[in-house]
């Protein structure tokens, strides 16, 4: 009756209650399906309703017509199914219901993705009386694929402008009030969008931008295929972009526009200069090209990283599994050599071997430019607020391992050849000698090569005092230009970045002494006056005394002040015997050093249970290494 009713409503306007007839079939039948498909069971089982008109013309030849109230819907059902219908199977091709789906269009208005969505509206059928079975109705429970539709459905409907340019092109006074530029430029099917942020204006000022300047475009960001080209510049606390382009398409014509546009609204964005000494990019020529037109005193340098990695690819698809890792380490020896003999030589053993052949898409363009101008900032900015603050102890401790290393080094053997160049040694071959450069931060190393901070240039660092483009930031001055990086204006005072210990140290050394000295005689009468209580006291003191004036040296009395903290042990390890070092050195590994109990039996399983699994490392050598391909970044 439900049925009925429904389908009543529906045609009520339609035909002004005309004759009706509708047939319902089984989904399993062979309408509108290929003749191998898996849904098509040739199922005759349907429902057919008819309504008919009720007047003086109907009423003579149907009985049914002529009763108070006239009966005048006819329903045939023929329900024998040639399938199962109470299986699982036959569950997964059933059609998503409204409810469901009005459900998972309120689960995106919350600002959940897919697979969360997905995730948490399963989980409600753990509480449901029949949840193990509710699980199997695919309307109740859609697909992954079923999902991600009705995901792109929504987007369409809420991100989908049928301009989204002009809609940037009216907020562009907005968003100069929050302090960033944004200009668009429409030419016939070409349109590029600039955004500069407060953090990138600043960044433009700083010296590192006319120097080297990183250009990187990825594809398809949004539902409408938008292109997004980064102009990015490095500093003590990674890259940090200049400009960034919103483009249509990677044709040479619109980067070149999308490129004028950055250079008409910005024309010393590099450190003040018109250009900068050299553009680092992709194998793109589209993009070589363009920048070439606009920029073309500028050199051009492909990345190593992507031609590494195109060869790596490339060795996936064409090479044997064994022999990937000799060819690519070739490669690169052709690619790495620094004089003529070794070029030959790579060259030579390349030729002698026979190859053997065995991103969610969340916003349009206009979007893009709001999340960057508002989140993407942020983002930027809480990044380095994060250095600067002292947060990450990652340089900290790169730093101290480098200083480690050139602890071997003899000050007297680092030379100075010119003005701010020098000669350093190598720390395994005396014979080898490096040149560093403090001012563009480079030494002829393998890594200072690639523009790594080595342990050379830690040397001279730590030795000389010389600041370098590419050290970790470590000093207070160095995290107070990232603060004001940062924050800009509203930076706080250099003060407020210095370390812990950026004191004076002599007066807090001085007098940190003398008030260790005054505890100490404070507690030495103490025990002696204890130790006068009893009888035999005399002797012992004696002989402590005789023991004191042998004491002549420093490492004499350090040893005495040892062997007088070893004899009062603490009461927790309540004076343990140490292993012998034989014993210890015969304990697998995990096992403790020391003098605790050895813990017996087989290892509890947790730890392993606990083990997270570890995102692939977009890190080329690390792939080669192990012979997989390189984890993609977007």
């Amino acid at each position: 009756m439900t049925l009925l009713a429904e389908f009543i409503e529906s045609i009520k306007e339609e035909i002004g209650w005309l004759v009706a007839h509708r047939k319902y079939q089984c989904q399993h039948s062979k309408l509108n399906k290929e003749i191998k498909s898996r849904k098509n069971t040739y199922c005759v089982a349907e429902i057919d309703i008819k309504i008919k008109k009720v007047n003086a013309n109907t009423n003579k030849n149907d009985q049914y017509l002529k009763e108070e109230p006239p009966l005048s819907g006819v329903i045939v059902v023929h329900k024998n199914h040639n399938h199962n219908i109470e299986c699982a199977d036959s569950m997964k091709y059933l059609p998503v219901s409204s409810v469901t789906k009005k459900l998972f269009y309120n689960y995106f208005n919350s600002g959940l993705s897919p697979a969360q969505a997905k995730r948490i509206h399963t989980d409600n059928f753990i509480y449901h009386e029949n949840g193990s079975f509710l699980l199997a109705d695919v309307s109740l429970n859609p697909s992954s694929r079923t999902i991600y539709y009705l995901y792109n459905l929504w987007q369409e409907k809420h991100f989908a402008l049928k301009n989204p340019l002009e809609m940037l092109k009216n907020k562009r006074n907005v968003y100069l009030e929050s302090g960033a530029l944004v200009t668009v430029i429409e030419e016939d099917l070409k349109w590029s969008v600039l955004v500069v942020t407060e953090v990138m204006q600043r960044n433009q000022l700083r010296k590192s931008s006319s120097e080297i300047v990183f250009v990187d475009t990825t594809s398809s960001c949004d539902i409408s295929q938008t292109n997004v080209t980064i102009v990015s510049t490095s500093s003590s606390a990674g890259c940090i972009p200049i400009a960034i382009l919103f483009h249509a398409n990677k044709t040479e014509e619109n980067y070149e526009q999308a490129f004028k546009l950055l250079k008409l609204e910005c024309p010393r964005c590099f450190g003040g200069s018109e250009e900068p000494q050299v553009f680092m990019l992709d194998d793109s020529s589209e993009e070589k090209n363009a920048l070439s037109s606009v920029w073309s005193k500028a050199t051009m340098l492909l990345c190593y990283f992507h031609v590494l990695q195109a060869q790596w690819r490339w060795l996936l698809k064409k090479a044997a599994k064994t022999d990937r890792q000799k060819l690519y380490h070739l490669f690169k020896n052709i690619m790495y050599a620094d004089t003529s003999e070794k070029l030959d030589l790579s060259l030579h053993q390349l030729k002698s071997i026979k190859l053997t052949h065995p991103k969610t898409k969340a916003f349009n363009v206009a979007a893009l430019v709001d999340y960057t101008v508002n989140v993407w900032d942020r983002y930027y900015s809480n990044r380095l607020l994060n250095t600067a603050y002292n947060r990450c102890s990652a340089y900290e401790i790169f730093y101290n391992k480098l200083c480690q290393k050139s602890e071997k080094i003899n000050i007297s053997s680092i030379k100075l050849l010119e003005r701010n160049t020098y000669i350093v040694p190598s720390f395994k071959n005396s014979n080898v000698e490096y040149t560093v450069n403090s001012d563009v931060g480079y030494c002829s190393c393998p890594s200072g090569r690639q523009g790594e901070f080595c342990k050379h240039m830690a040397a001279i660092h730590k030795f000389f005092k010389i600041n370098f483009p590419c050290a970790p930031p470590i000093t207070s001055k160095d995290r107070y230009e990232l603060g004001k990086l940062a924050l800009g204006s509203k930076c706080p005072e250099p003060e407020f970045f210095l370390s812990l210990r950026d004191i004076d140290q002599s007066e807090i050394e001085i007098s940190s002494n003398i008030l260790d000295c005054e505890e100490f005689i404070f507690e030495f009468k103490k025990l002696l006056d204890l130790a006068k209580i009893d009888p035999n006291s005399k002797k012992i003191i004696n002989s402590l005394k005789l023991r004191l004036k042998s004491v002549n040296t420093t490492e004499s009395a350090l040893a005495t002040l040892f062997s007088l903290k070893t004899a009062l042990c603490s009461k927790r390890r309540f004076g343990q015997i140490k292993t012998q070092p034989t014993a210890a050195a015969r304990r697998r590994e995990g096992l403790t050093r020391g003098s605790r109990p050895v813990p017996m039996g087989r290892p509890t399983k947790v730890e392993v249970l606990k083990r997270k699994k570890v995102k692939r490392q977009r890190n080329i050598s690390l792939a080669v290494e192990q012979n997989v391909a390189n984890a993609q970044s977007h």
